[in-house]
């Protein structure tokens, strides 16, 4: 059930990118700012939903492999033992909550310029909001461009994408930082796994980056330097996000399998 939830939730957010991706350019010489606010708002409670389902997969993995009974040598039982501990997955939420808020500054969905005048970098006084609804890549359109409080520089920028990868990707971080702290617990060796995850968590910073992104940024950074870094980055966005979630994934995997060795010895792990 679990899966299928997640399955079914990032479906419906790549199809609703994809189809907003295809339209853009009608929005672009269309324009009519009513009608492209409420599209971008239509757009935006699909994406919500197809979070929600992630989340609700997250959870209801999470109670099924808590729950189930630990028999068997199995990557299903090692899990179980993992997530059945309170130590270990408290201490995978708090990698995953920490790792979210560093993703969020990372990608810029959270944006503190000390050194910028949003009055005359962004001609914006007071707290505010604008959509960025042409032209980009997939997942980087319709960008919500946020003005929080411009008097003490404080701003940011939503991107289809980051909605999304800023759930899975701590998840990820999270799960992987639990099985480590089980296998400390049991064995204080072995760190192939807790490399992998933490390669994975590098590269999954680089997964918001797109060119929109970095060109609200430009002004902090030196200008044309901050906008053609990301100018740079974009083509490799997709290279990016597929990197990161499988090492984070294959990270889980091989430290599982270590544990398990452990657990249950000369047992095959199936």
């Amino acid at each position: 059930m679990g899966m299928a939830l997640i399955a079914l939730g990032t479906a419906l957010a790549l199809a609703d990118m994809a189809a907003w991706t295809g339209l853009q350019y009608a929005f672009y010489t269309n324009y009519e700012a009513g009608s492209v606010m409420a599209a971008a708002g239509a757009f935006y409670i699909v994406q919500a939903s197809a979070v929600s389902l992630v989340a609700g997969g997250f959870v209801s993995a999470y109670l099924y492999f808590r729950d189930r009974p630990r028999a068997g040598a199995t990557l299903a039982a090692v899990v179980s033992e993992v997530l059945s501990s309170r130590r270990d997955v408290l201490r995978g939420v708090a990698a995953g909550i920490a790792y979210a808020v560093f993703y969020a500054f990372a990608s810029s969905v959270i944006v503190y310029q000390p050194t910028v005048d949003f009055a005359q970098a962004y001609g914006v006084t007071a707290p505010g909001w604008h959509i960025a609804a042409c032209c980009g890549s997939m997942g980087t359109v319709p960008a919500v461009e946020l003005y929080v409080l411009p008097s003490y520089h404080l701003g940011g920028q939503v991107l289809p994408l980051d909605v999304l990868l800023s759930l899975v990707i701590p998840v990820l971080v999270g799960f992987n930082v639990a099985i480590a702290s089980c296998a400390v617990r049991n064995r204080p060796s072995g760190n192939g796994g807790r490399w992998l995850a933490g390669v994975g968590a590098f590269v999954g910073v680089f997964t918001g980056c797109p060119t929109c992104a970095g060109l609200f940024l430009a002004g902090a950074a030196g200008g044309l330097g901050a906008a053609g870094l990301a100018l740079a980055l974009q083509p490799y966005q997709a290279a990016f996000i597929s990197l990161s979630i499988p090492i984070l994934v294959a990270g889980a995997v091989v430290a599982l399998r270590s544990l398990g060795k452990l657990m249950y010895g000369s047992c095959a792990i199936a």
